[in-house]
């Protein structure tokens, strides 16, 4: 019968809709994850009808407490229902990761509301209280994974040099930016006294291996700051 007709097609359209959806979803999760090269970036895109030059927003949502409830994808997805503009996945055990369309212009202080109203909802809706991270602004589809990885470093950064905010950027990471990639040598060389004795403990265990294993980033900024005045050079580039 007609309407039996009607029903099949209608049915055929949204399941070739969530297909479709299903693949763009996993099509940008594998540019996240940089596991696709760039050429195929170029052919997955026409194939699923996905614009590659285009002005894109990556958002890294992270609880603040590490004990706290794991955020659920369809929490932030019910802030941005649109489907076509926006992407949530799930990164990882502990990130939510946004890929949200931004307008041509779109500048910081854009990605900060946003990055701002993630924070305020899940806060208003008893969620657990989250730390949000923003990378630059991704011009492309090719873009999108240096984005990512910014967006976590804003994160792993602000856990240092910005324990009090929530939302934190990547252009504003200034000095504590350059001195988390400091090389583990010369964290090493900073943490060790006159005697070449590690400071405030045994220099049987090196530190190297020591901050190595436990992944933490060189801190010794008053030292650093005192040897070349680095930090009130910082401060004046930020208020000029």
């Amino acid at each position: 019968s007609t309407v039996c007709r009607m029903a099949t097609v209608a049915l055929n359209t949204a399941k070739s809709y969530y297909e479709e959806k299903h693949d763009k979803t996993s099509f940008v999760k594998s540019i996240l994850s940089d596991n696709i090269l760039l050429s195929d970036i170029y052919v997955r895109a026409k194939e699923l009808h996905v614009e590659a030059e285009l002005n894109r927003g990556v958002f890294v949502i992270r609880r603040a407490d590490e004990k706290g409830e794991a955020i659920a994808v369809e929490t932030i997805q019910n802030i941005f229902p649109d489907r076509q503009t926006s992407f949530v996945l799930s990164m990882g055990e502990d990130d939510i990761v946004l890929v949200q369309q931004l307008g041509e212009n779109a500048e910081l202080p854009d990605l900060e509301k946003t990055a701002a109203l993630i924070e305020e909802t899940l806060r208003a809706n008893g969620e657990s209280t989250v730390v949000v991270g923003i990378g630059t602004v991704a011009t492309h589809l090719r873009d999108l994974a240096k984005s990512y990885k910014e967006a976590q470093m804003a994160i792993e950064v602000g856990k240092v040099f910005d324990t009090e905010k929530y939302i934190i950027s990547y252009e504003n990471l200034g000095i504590g930016r350059l001195i988390y990639q400091l090389p583990t040598t010369l964290c090493a060389i900073e943490e060790r006294d006159d005697h070449g004795r590690a400071r405030g403990g045994s220099s049987d265990k090196p530190i190297i291996q020591e901050r190595a294993q436990k992944r933490k980033p060189c801190v010794s900024f008053a030292a650093l700051c005192a040897r070349g005045g680095l930090c009130s050079a910082d401060r004046q580039r930020q208020k000029s």
